[in-house]
């Protein structure tokens, strides 16, 4: 009986008409644009409250009174019961439904975002109680913003179910140390260029040990940056005090915490980022990096507008060896010229794809980031012919002292930047 809903893209022409306008905030409040899902039936469903309505009570009881029964008990049993957790004392997952535990209650539901949309579904099996919310606009936790979608169950079971179950008593073997660190969600590619374009896998979270035994976790600024509270209650287990949610973490083979397992929106598994992994570490390398190359051109240019002025011949100020080396030398100033325009202008793409995907909170890759794809391994090429004139260079101490050290600084800079590229899959077509 959901007739207006549909999967179907472009939509029927009936719903079409009456699809509401989404909304997206860059600040300004702009319309958001149209595009396309393929992730059905997880995604990609237009539908209004009154069929979502039917789903719930379908789901709750089999089907609409007076109707013809859709699921039986059976199938909706299956459905909601749980399937998989990290934990036996986590929340899971059904089949198509995650597990919400807090008040003593058990709710499964699901969320959905798409550019200028955000929708989530909740079912109280035990009660018979179902609810639906959704808004023509992509909220987000940033500048600001609460997003109702995270406040609302909470608030609901509050007034509803206000009764919470004992707490596990609380005990300190100094777990928390060792998980303490940086995290980032899994729910990333980790081998496609969407690794460097998806928001997600930018954010990280981190974990602080507390004096007391406990530990802290701390949202990216991105997604309000709150920090809850964490109490340790048993082997690989905390509690937090605020919610009554649990937190669990798994080893690798040498014993070192890899994961850590807590309900963050629909998964909860977030993964440990290494040293060189991290937001600080990252953001400092191509910091450095794009200093290099600025100042590279700031002193070519200066240097050419040096000659025009005293109108001499564009030749190199110190005499050349004679031979392979000299000819590379003669080269190096349109080398690093070059190397360092093409990075700048791969970073200024880059840097209007991630904003545009930040602005729908979708992976979006427009058609002219696959032509600055070639940059990198052009970039790559020049970085190898610096690198192997600066060892020349140095080998036979041909040119300036000064020289060979702006020279290696350059060829440093490329090879940090082709490790940046590769890093985040921006090394060739990794699509």
């Amino acid at each position: 009986g959901m007739a207006q809903s549909s999967f179907r893209q472009p939509m029927p022409v009936g719903l079409d008409k009456q699809r509401a306008t989404g909304y997206i905030f860059t600040p300004e409040r702009q319309p958001a644009p149209l595009v396309y899902a393929n992730f059905y039936p997880s995604g990609g469903l237009w539908t209004t409250g009154a069929d979502m309505g039917q789903f719930i009570i379908g789901q709750l009881r089999g089907g609409l009174p007076g109707g013809a029964a859709v699921f039986s008990p059976e199938t909706r049993a299956l459905m909601q019961q749980g399937q998989f957790s990290q934990d036996p004392r986590l929340e899971g997952w059904t089949y198509g439904f995650f597990e919400h535990f807090e008040n003593g209650q058990r709710l499964i539901g699901k969320d959905g975002d798409y550019p200028g949309f955000s929708s989530a579904l909740y079912l109280l099996p035990e009660h018979e109680l179902g609810f639906f919310l959704s808004y023509n606009a992509t909220v987000s936790s940033g500048a600001g913003v609460i997003d109702p979608r995270l406040v609302f169950p909470s608030a609901f079971l509050a007034h509803y179910y206000p009764d919470r179950p004992a707490w596990l008593p609380v005990k300190t073997s100094n777990q928390a140390a060792n998980l303490a660190g940086y995290y980032r969600l899994a729910r990333y590619s980790h081998t496609t260029i969407d690794k460097a374009i998806s928001p997600m896998a930018i954010l990280q979270w981190r974990i602080e040990a507390n004096p007391d035994g406990s530990l802290s976790l701390a949202y990216p600024a991105l997604l309000g940056g709150q920090t809850s509270q964490w109490v340790e209650v048993g082997p690989r287990l905390f509690q937090s005090p605020a919610t009554g949610s649990f937190l669990s973490y798994a080893e690798d083979a040498d014993g070192r915490v890899n994961r850590v397992y807590t309900k963050i929106t629909e998964e909860g598994v977030l993964e440990r980022v290494g040293w060189y992994e991290t937001l600080a570490f990252q953001g400092g390398l191509l910091g450095l990096v794009v200093v290099v190359f600025v100042a590279t051109l700031v002193v070519l240019a200066f240097r050419w507008l040096g000659r025009q002025r005293q109108k001499t011949p564009d030749t190199a100020p110190v005499r050349l060896p004679p031979g392979l080396v000299g000819r590379l030398l003669k080269l190096v100033p349109a080398m690093a010229g070059a190397l360092s325009g093409l990075n700048l202008l791969f970073l200024a793409g880059l840097a209007l794809t991630i904003s545009q995907s930040m602005t729908t909170r979708a992976p979006t890759i427009p058609g002219y980031f696959m032509v600055l794809l070639a940059l990198p391994l052009a970039a790559l090429v020049l970085t190898v012919l610096l690198a192997a004139t600066s060892g020349l260079a140095w080998g036979c101490r041909a040119g300036s002292t000064a020289g060979r050290i702006g020279l290696s600084l350059i060829s440093l800079a490329g090879l940090a930047f082709t490790w940046f590229a590769s890093y985040w899959n921006l090394l060739g077509y990794k699509l």
